[in-house]
């Protein structure tokens, strides 16, 4: 399996030290966190046999101290062998097969010999009819191919229950059902369509209105002067710092304000990666590291969450490009490298974060739309 030949794990930092003082950082992972997705073979996490180097370093370069342990034998989590990883609720497996595309990707084989291949300019730019049949975007897409057989749900049923009544269940409780049973056909379509910024009452189930506001550098309104907090440095700044207690402040900061301002909901952070310089929303995001952008970024949205403040972890997913992003513009991508790259940070702003929410741009390419779907259902 190819990889990286060094991925950063963790990192910590020390209070100010004077002169000739030092301090003890404790810094843990788990082995799982060497693996390595094999989106080919085993089609799940796997960590592979043989020597791993820890090093301690103080930059990218400066091994400061190292240590070798040995994996005896390959450790593949799935359910078929040693399980899913310790963070994980179901076991990752392929979702992302048809966004591999077909382009040539740079390999490392024979010291990156398909360098001249994997970086030319594209001979074809006809996307291939196999793609184009299951290609949607917001003109192409039409509900009759999926709901011919579709069962009117219930609706204005006299269940008795309320949104507090939900306090505590889990995503999967029966009761669910029977509360979204309560609501008319009217009241869905103005609970969904009329949901920018803010979300609408439902008075029969009590579910009161709410605001947003934009983000990620601090909360901003389109639409209400008065309703701005403060505009804090950009997401790159906050990572160059390397803090994990510096982005949960500013995480915190945001939730506290957004309680002056009457303000629930902020469209932040933002959780892509610096992977390309024509990407119009790189000042939005933390960095190239996934898990940099992951441990920063999740920082933050904990700080914030603990506050009550609903944090929209955006722009959902590869968002890669802004010029032309509503033109049908396709990213094509391994599932290896969504997984241990573009997801990332998205994935620890969740399970270490606790993030509830998320702003999915609905205009991506159909292999990257209906992978994003799968993660949902």
């Amino acid at each position: 399996m190819e990889k990286a030949s060094t991925n950063l794990l963790d990192f910590a930092k020390t209070d100010t030290l004077d002169p000739d003082e030092s301090q003890t950082l404790d810094i843990a992972f788990d082995d799982e966190d060497m693996a390595s997705y094999d989106d080919t073979t085993s089609k799940s996490y796997v960590l592979e046999r043989g020597d791993y180097a820890i090093t301690l370093n103080a930059d990218s370069h400066t091994v400061i101290d190292s240590r070798t342990i040995t994996v005896a034998g390959d450790v593949i989590y799935d359910d078929a062998h040693d399980g899913k990883r310790s963070t994980d609720q179901v076991t990752a497996t392929n979702q992302f097969d048809d966004a591999r595309g077909e382009v040539t990707y740079l390999s490392r084989a024979d010291h990156f010999a398909n360098y001249a291949t994997a970086t030319a300019a594209p001979k074809n730019m006809t996307m291939s009819k196999e793609s184009m049949a299951v290609y949607q975007d917001k003109a192409t897409f039409d509900a009759a191919d999926y709901d011919a057989d579709a069962a009117m749900p219930t609706t204005g049923a006299d269940n008795g229950l309320t949104i507090h009544d939900m306090t505590g269940l889990d995503y999967g409780d029966e009761r669910w059902d029977q509360l979204l049973d309560q609501l008319t056909v009217d009241e869905m379509v103005e609970g969904v369509a009329d949901g920018g910024f803010h979300m609408v009452a439902i008075d029969p189930v009590g579910s009161g209105e709410s605001t947003d506001a934009d983000g990620p550098s601090g909360l901003s309104s389109n639409f209400n002067a008065s309703m701005k907090g403060t505009a804090f440095p950009p997401a790159v700044m906050i990572a160059s710092t390397w803090n994990k207690d510096l982005a949960r402040q500013r995480g915190t900061q945001v939730g506290v304000e957004g309680k002056e301002l009457g303000i629930t909901g902020w469209y932040g952070p933002a959780m892509n990666i610096h992977r390309s310089a024509f990407s119009g929303r790189n000042f939005e995001y933390y960095s190239e590291d996934g898990t940099l952008s992951g441990f920063m970024g999740g920082a933050e949205v904990a700080g914030a969450t603990e506050q009550g403040m609903m944090t929209y972890l955006k722009h959902f997913a590869l968002n890669d490009q802004e010029t032309n992003r509503t033109n049908g513009l396709c990213m094509w991508a391994t599932e290896q490298s969504i997984r241990e790259i573009y997801l990332k940070a998205f994935e620890k702003a969740v399970k270490e974060g606790k993030s509830l929410a998320v702003m999915k741009y609905r205009r991506r390419m159909q292999s990257v739309t209906v992978s994003v779907d799968r993660i949902g259902r």
